[in-house]
């Protein structure tokens, strides 16, 4: 009964959110986080407190934001390996994105031992891709680009085509801005178009236009013929062996 009215009020509270009606939704939160303490419930304490670090989230308190996760991390019994796993990996997006790099990847390692310890692969490929968003934001794309075929290798082992979708997005867009407009970026935004167009979820039209914007780029930089047997070769390739050359260490980008 608990678990289904912490459901109900933290739907009410992201209705709340939507409407920007954010006062609302902190009372409702407030008294979510209340209701648990006094049944001494820690998913509903630790649902409360995540959604009162979203509306912070919402309303650019980020330094907020990482006390409540912080507080929900608090409660969560040592025994909850997934809830625990997930907490941590939320805490090092927050201390990334608050330039804390060193805690934010303290958070991850600690997420990723919790992975690893319980065979979690699909987890684990998300908590390379939050250290690959660490590196990114220090300035490492060489490091960056590692994390994030960690992550596409596991996704593609999960068979989870939309996050794969997004790990080879994020391997394109790192190869590009470290080692510029070369066949093999080429290569990598083609694989990305291709696997976003294999996946049952359809390209944005915002999707589409950064890939315009990219081979464009990519075609003047390497020439119309050469950019032409790139794509040719990534489209006489099965998705699956796309996904693989990019993250086979015999096929290194960096």
């Amino acid at each position: 009964m608990q678990v289904g009215f912490a459901s109900v009020q933290t739907q009410l509270i992201s209705l709340a959110c939507s409407e920007n009606d954010f006062e609302y939704a902190k009372r409702m939160g407030n008294a979510l986080l209340q209701s648990g303490r006094e049944k001494q419930h820690w998913p509903t304490m630790s649902r409360a407190l995540q959604a009162l670090a979203t509306i912070a989230r919402q309303q650019q308190e980020e330094n907020g934001e990482r006390s409540y996760l912080e507080q929900a991390l608090a409660i969560i019994p040592e025994t909850e390996s997934l809830p625990r796993s997930n907490m941590l990996r939320s805490l090092g997006g927050v201390a990334a994105r608050l330039t804390d790099y060193s805690a934010a990847r303290d958070y991850y390692a600690q997420s990723l031992v919790i992975c690893q310890e319980s065979g979690d692969l699909a987890h684990e490929a998300w908590t390379y891709h939050g250290l690959a968003d660490v590196a990114h934001r220090e300035g490492d794309e060489t490091e960056a680009i590692v994390w994030e075929r960690r992550a596409l290798r596991l996704f593609e082992l999960c068979g989870e085509m939309w996050s794969m979708t997004g790990s080879l997005h994020a391997v394109a867009r790192l190869t590009l801005d470290s080692i510029g407009k070369t066949e093999q970026t080429a290569f990598l935004w083609n694989a990305y178009e291709r696997l976003a167009q294999e996946s049952d979820h359809p390209i944005s039209p915002e999707q589409r236009e950064e890939l315009d914007v990219a081979f464009a780029a990519l075609e003047t930089a390497l020439g119309s013929q050469a950019f032409d047997s790139v794509r040719k070769r990534c489209a006489g390739m099965r998705w699956r062996e796309i996904v693989q050359s990019v993250y086979s260490d015999q096929n290194p980008i960096v």
